[in-house]
Formats: C-alpha cells, structure tokens, sequence
C-alpha cells in the first residue's frame, strides 16, 4: 500500500479471498476498506502507527469478503518496506 493508505496491488490469492478474482488492480481501495468497519478503523488507528514505529504488525483480524460482506477470519502482517540504500520508507505490505 501506498503510504496514504491505498492499495497498490492485491495477488491473486488475496483477490480471491476477498471476492476480487481475475482484478489485480483495486480500484483505488485503501487499507481499511478490506476490513469490517471496527477492525479498519483498528488497523488504522493501532496497526499503522504500529508499522511506522517498529517496522511491523501482526495479529488475529478479519478482512471482508466484497461480494457477500461477510468476515474472514485472517492472521495478519502489515509490515514497512525502505528503500535499502537510504532508510526512507517507501511502502507498507
């Protein structure tokens, strides 16, 4: 994800998963869309931060499913991603 929270890319498993098959592109999606509204704004307010400060989070969560609107129940990694030569931070996965 883009640092502004939007999606840049979903693989095809995760599309899958969350109702998106065959879209690679996500329509311009941003992080906590992929969450029922109490985990996104969890994720937003804790998991971030989290990923900012110490490169990484991780934890029992739910994503849902697009279509349905269902949860899914995930054991997720958010983690920062820097550029190697100078430490900047170019991305959250």
């Amino acid at each position: 994800a883009k640092l502004s929270g939007e999606i840049i890319y979903i693989n095809p498993a995760g599309g899958s998963l969350v109702g998106m098959e065959n879209s690679t592109k996500p329509r311009r999606l941003k992080i906590a869309d992929f969450h029922p509204p109490p985990v996104g704004k969890m994720i937003k307010e804790i998991a971030i931060p989290q990923v900012l400060e110490k490169g990484f989070w991780e934890g029992e969560t739910q994503l849902k499913h697009f279509v349905t609107g269902e949860p899914i129940d995930v054991h997720q990694r958010i983690f920062s991603i820097r550029n190697p030569k100078t430490d900047e931070l170019i991305c959250l996965a």
